[in-house]
């Protein structure tokens, strides 16, 4: 049987082909082998660095609370420390507290003692006193018999002289008082009879005079503008005294005037009102009266307003009582003047309401009642007005 050389030759070609095929599957596995091999090399690789970032970062971490660590535990240290010298102040304030406490305390008792024992030998000294018990007073009061005996005395002085200062204000008050009653009553006798008198001299006067009027002369005008000075100096110190001028009354006497001596010495300065009170009370109201001239008031009105002159240590019954004789003697010299100078025909109306014009009354007219100046009463009645007895 003949052999056909193509099939054979196409027989070795397949055969070539098939072992090509296969060869370059072996290489394509082989390709594949080595990506899979670079692939796990890469991952490999990238494993180890995310291994190595985290282990870094977790050097870190323990790292930074290891420090944290420390100062936390420096920080309680300091605390611990602090808190302890805290504790050690309290506990030394509180000592001291406690000390200090217990020294007035002992003080205290020591000074009760000490005046329960004097008070005992002042009551045992008046019904007879024995050594043995001033000894034992003395132990009690933790003082030496004679000194002991010193401090019952020195406070049986202390009890007399004030008893004796009592007495003595009592007397001088009651002295006070009655020479200011006297002074007042004598000066309202005196005014009765010179208003009677200056009274019948201006009826006598007007029954002569004309209708004209003149002027005052500069010294009858400054004889009434002293006497209102001094009526209007009156009238402040009476609405001080009596707390009527807006402020707080003010009270005098001694112990008020001794009061204010001690603020002023010990405080270094006293009530300013009280101040200006007693500058116009003393001072100034003395001065005024020492001012006025001859011509309107005499030698012994001005030294009976002298004496009558009120001071800061009277009593409040006394100060009122020397004000208002004072003020009775300016105002009664005021009317005795203006009546006089009226009744020669003088004009006075500059100075308010004419003697015989003064004061105010109070009138109605059966729906409405008012308080009017007198000068103004007969126009009043005019207008269906009627006065109120």
């Amino acid at each position: 049987m003949l052999t056909n050389p193509y099939e054979n030759r196409r027989k070795r070609y397949r055969e070539g082909i098939d072992d090509t095929a296969d060869a370059l599957d072996e290489v394509q596995q082989g390709l594949a082998a080595i990506d899979k091999q670079q692939k796990d090399a890469a991952a490999f690789r990238e494993q180890q660095r995310k291994t190595a970032r985290s282990e870094k970062r977790e050097d870190a971490a323990t790292e930074r609370q290891s420090r944290l660590d420390v100062k936390n535990e420096e920080d309680r240290q300091r605390n611990i420390t602090r808190t302890n010298e805290n504790d050690a102040a309290v506990r030394a304030e509180r000592a001291a507290r406690e000390a200090e406490l217990k020294r007035k305390t002992d003080a205290a008792d020591k000074e009760a003692k000490k005046q329960k024992a004097i008070t005992e030998a002042g009551a045992g000294m008046q019904r007879g006193l024995s050594s043995a018990d001033l000894s034992r007073l003395a132990v009690d009061a933790e003082m030496s018999p004679e000194a002991l005996l010193k401090a019952v005395d020195d406070i049986e002085t202390g009890r007399r002289q004030a008893e004796s200062d009592r007495a003595a204000k009592a007397a001088k008050e009651k002295s006070e008082t009655g020479r200011a009653w006297a002074a007042q009553k004598e000066t309202e006798r005196h005014n009765r009879a010179t208003e009677e008198n200056a009274r019948a001299a201006a009826e006598a006067a007007k029954t002569k005079a004309d209708d004209k009027t003149s002027k005052l002369t500069a010294g009858e005008t400054e004889g009434i503008v002293e006497l209102n000075q001094g009526l209007a100096m009156l009238e402040r110190v009476k609405s001080m005294k009596e707390g009527t001028d807006g402020g707080a009354p003010i009270d005098t006497g001694p112990i008020a005037t001794f009061i204010e001596w001690g603020k002023n010495k010990l405080l270094g300065g006293g009530d300013p009102r009280f101040t200006e009170f007693k500058a116009t009370v003393g001072a100034q109201l003395a001065d005024y009266i020492k001012s006025i001239s001859g011509a309107t008031v005499g030698v012994e009105e001005r030294a009976a307003l002298l004496e009558n002159v009120p001071t800061a240590t009277d009593n409040d019954e006394t100060f009122m009582a020397k004000l208002q004789s004072v003020k009775n003697q300016l105002d009664n010299k005021l009317k005795t003047k203006r009546s006089a100078y009226e009744a020669m025909g003088k004009d006075t109306r500059a100075f308010g309401a004419g003697a015989s014009d003064s004061g105010t009354v109070t009138v109605t007219d059966g729906k409405e009642t008012l308080t009017i100046p007198r000068a103004d009463l007969a126009d009043a009645i005019k207008d269906g007005f009627r006065e109120v007895k």
